[in-house]
């Protein structure tokens, strides 16, 4: 696109952007007053629901939800924190603390750090370059999800869980609620993601797969977890880790890709969206529970 045209384009409402980056990404235009999909249905929370819910903001902060998270299941399952930080002139104060630590944005996504060693003053600093631009991010900017703008920007440093793998593989439940308060679920797993060989895989609705066994146990415990923390929400996507043979939350994701998810490919984009009844917050809905086999 020429520069010109991508200054026009910032310049356009973020639902003209939407039906446009979404017709070039699908091939399709998005059907936004009777939204089917669950990619549809993310762009209708987007475009409504991240302005008149205020849960979201806390929901989506990645420092904030830790007391969120705390009070629902319980401060087992957090990831240690080493502090939080809202310069990063402070992290220098850390620099022989840092060794196998992970830092955080608390306001957007894509926007994690791991130290493996305690870095050098260059490393340091070019550290602290990065996080300032983070800092300085409105990740709203970037695709929209307005409810990130409401975020305080700040810098969250944790340990760095040991897993059998460098990185951890990350394990998505994507929770729906059901007329019958049941949920529906699929759940994603992405391995590779930081080593640029990222891959995607999905089970839908049931853990049984044999590639699941080791797992097993660990992951039908962090799905167990995620109902408390879906709360009133229709839908949520809750993420983990599993390290030391216990799952650890990660985040809760509210509009999952900005709605251009592109790695559930269409049939599942249309599976997730019949089984997302998408409606406004309504006061006095009970949480959901697990559907009984």
């Amino acid at each position: 696109m020429k520069s010109w045209l991508k200054k026009g384009f910032k310049l356009l409402p973020w639902h003209v952007r939407d039906v446009i980056f979404y017709s070039r990404t699908f091939r399709r235009l998005p059907n936004l007053r009777n939204p089917k999909t669950f990619n549809e249905k993310t762009l209708c929370r987007k475009h409504y629901d991240c302005y008149s819910n205020a849960r979201f903001p806390l929901l989506a902060d990645k420092y904030q939800v830790r007391e969120y998270v705390s009070a629902k299941i319980g401060q087992q399952y957090l990831i240690p924190l080493v502090c939080v930080l809202d310069k990063v002139e402070e992290l220098a104060a850390l620099q022989s603390h840092l060794k196998d630590t992970v830092v955080k944005s608390t306001h957007g996504a894509g926007m994690v750090h791991f130290f493996d060693e305690v870095p050098d003053d260059e490393g340091l600093k070019q550290a602290q370059q990065l996080f300032q631009r983070w800092l300085e991010t409105d990740y709203t900017a970037h695709a929209g999800e307005h409810h990130y703008s409401m975020i305080p920007r700040r810098l969250v440093v944790e340990q760095r869980i040991v897993g059998e793998q460098t990185h951890l593989t990350d394990y998505k439940f994507h929770l729906f609620r059901q007329p019958d308060n049941t949920y529906w679920y699929v759940l994603q797993m992405i391995d590779c993601r930081f080593d640029g060989n990222m891959q995607h895989r999905f089970y839908v609705n049931a853990l049984t797969s044999k590639e699941l066994n080791l797992l097993r146990p660990a992951l039908q415990q962090a799905l167990a977890l995620s109902v408390p923390l879906m709360g009133e929400l229709e839908y949520a996507r809750i993420d983990w880790y599993i390290a030391q043979g216990q799952p650890w939350f990660g985040e809760i994701t509210l509009t999952p890709a900005a709605g251009f998810s592109c790695a559930i490919g269409d049939e599942l984009d249309q599976l997730m969206g019949q089984h997302w009844h998408y409606q406004k917050p309504v006061k006095g809905m009970q949480p959901a529970r697990l559907r009984q086999a």
